[in-house]
């Protein structure tokens, strides 16, 4: 038997419906991103708050089998919740130190005229 007849030997009927189910996935996820991309063009800094679904969790960033993803097993979403509540964190602490370090670039680039080197909001916070 040669090396393509047993490739194709081996994509048994529930082979080919998991590797269906993974690359309609992956292109959801594909879609997902690139309107995700288009949408922050131009606006401020590209900060990403959310996490993966549980499918692409499962499959990509663990690599799981599709039948387990399939399953939701209870020890497997309390390890996505997990994951997800720390991927919003993360993004959250991201978001912070991108708004402080904007306010320390302000407060440094400052024209030689400006009289108050806090700006206007940090004048009206300080009274």
């Amino acid at each position: 038997m040669n090396r393509s007849s047993q490739i194709g030997a081996s994509l048994a009927p529930t082979g080919m419906a998991e590797i269906c189910a993974i690359v309609a996935l992956l292109c959801i996820g594909l879609v997902f991103t690139t309107t995700r991309a288009a949408a922050q063009m131009g606006s401020g800094p590209a900060i990403e708050t959310e996490a993966p679904s549980f499918d692409i969790w499962c499959l990509e960033i663990q690599s799981f089998l599709a039948a387990r993803c399939n399953e939701r097993r209870g020890d497997d979403m309390e390890a996505y919740e997990h994951y997800r509540a720390l991927v919003e964190q993360l993004a959250q602490q991201r978001e912070d130190r991108v708004r402080r370090d904007q306010n320390l670039m302000g407060l440094l680039n400052r024209e030689p005229g400006d009289t108050d080197p806090l700006g206007p909001e940090q004048l009206e916070n300080r009274e």
